[in-house]
């Protein structure tokens, strides 16, 4: 069988997928396909339908309509579902939800010992391969209260790896841990799923969760996934101003594209080769890390790029970086930006700045405003999961320009 067959065959597909609770609908035709062996992570608001989701796909729960599919075989087409226990699907619970009074070694043979699998001796073998695999090796006889949360999460994740899922499903598995050791987690989790050779869907609703871990990057929004695919491509080239909004941060440009270009208030940007928007009224999405701050300094024409006046407003120091806000002089008003600059510049709350803006932008089709609106009221900041806020006008005497 070739490579692409057999990553087919551990694929996971889903169609037109409704569910809801009581008769109240909570999937709303989603599709969603995940290639065989890939880490696919579901990204999305509370309510959004992430958990529905993953309850369908473990078959906690039945679908209403559409289709899913595991491996190729069909498992639910809102009619008929194959039953739990017979899907070959691993499931990781937020909190591991080890049994207390079974050692490690018991958990993670658990389901092994009830679907009679192997004898004593075979499942004791299948038993130490796993916890090799997740680094627990030599902790066979210890109980669930003596270890530590990210082991928990080892010995729930080895659980869910023992019957040779299809496969594996992780609910916000990191969520109740420290920040130091989500981060090492992820990765050691990401080897983990990538040694053992499945398919996995990871629900979270941290978005650096999603970016670093994930093959395919699936953001729902209302029950549907509005879009899916590599990281850098759901944050570089957002489908809409909610996903832009959603996933990472940045500001929102009103622009209008013409020729490979948007014209906004700072200044003529170049314009995403990729972009399927060649002209009309659009919102240019700038990210952080294409805002270039520095000091103050006499304009030169030999400068590629437009160069403008600012002043930092807040400065949020972040260890390797700095997370800072300026208000910027254009010709249309200030107007508010979100920068990120290296940990050891010193940018304090009311510096005086310049700022540009580095490498293409992505824009996104906009609604026509009402002629004489001020466009700067239509601008937006986005920060991360937490939405976006409009960012109004503000007054000119609010700017102490230095000279």
């Amino acid at each position: 069988m070739s490579d692409g067959m057999h990553a087919d065959a551990r694929s996971v597909r889903v169609e037109d997928l409704c569910a809801g609770y009581g008769g109240a609908p909570v999937l709303r035709g989603l599709d969603l396909h995940v290639p065989g062996g890939s880490l696919a992570c579901v990204l999305g608001p509370s309510g959004c339908g992430k958990t529905t989701l993953l309850r369908v796909l473990a078959g906690f729960q039945a679908a209403s309509a559409g289709q899913v599919r595991v491996g190729g075989t069909l498992v639910d087409d809102g009619r008929r579902a194959v039953r739990a226990e017979r899907r070959r699907v691993g499931y990781v619970p937020q909190e591991g939800a080890l049994f207390p009074h079974l050692c490690v070694a018991d958990n993670v043979g658990f389901s092994l010992a009830r679907m009679g699998r192997g004898g004593r001796g075979a499942r004791a073998t299948r038993v130490g391969e796993l916890l090799e695999l997740v680094g627990l090796a030599g902790l066979e006889g210890w109980h669930p209260h003596q270890l530590s949360g990210g082991q928990q999460q080892r010995v729930a994740l080895a659980r869910a790896l023992a019957g040779n899922p299809q496969l594996v499903l992780l609910d916000e598995p990191f969520a109740a841990l420290d920040a130091a050791l989500r981060a090492r987690l992820r990765a050691d989790v990401r080897s983990i799923l990538d040694a053992a050779g499945v398919t996995a869907v990871l629900v979270t609703h941290d978005q650096t969760e999603a970016l670093s871990m994930a093959d395919v990057v699936a953001v729902i929004r209302d029950g549907r996934v509005v879009q899916a695919g590599p990281p850098a491509e759901v944050y570089r080239r957002p489908a809409d101003e909610h996903v832009a909004a959603f996933v990472g941060e940045g500001t929102l440009l009103p622009a209008a594209v013409e020729g490979g270009v948007a014209v906004t208030a700072l200044g003529v940007l170049e314009l995403d080769a990729a972009s399927a928007l060649r002209s009309g009224r659009a919102l240019a999405v700038v990210r952080p890390e294409q805002v270039r701050v520095g000091p103050p300094r006499a304009p030169s024409i030999d400068a590629p790029e437009t160069v403008l006046l600012g002043r930092v407003t807040s400065s949020m120091y972040q260890g390797h970086e700095a997370r800072i806000d300026v208000i910027v002089q254009t010709s249309a008003g200030p107007l508010s930006i979100a920068a990120r600059v290296g940990g050891a510049v010193a940018l304090g709350e009311g510096m005086a700045v310049t700022v540009s803006i580095s490498g293409p932008v992505w824009a996104i089709a906009a609604e026509v405003r009402a002629e004489g609106t001020d466009a700067l009221q239509h601008s937006h900041e986005m920060r991360g999961h937490h939405g976006h806020r409009p960012v109004g006008a503000h007054p000119p005497e609010s700017l102490c320009w230095r000279e």
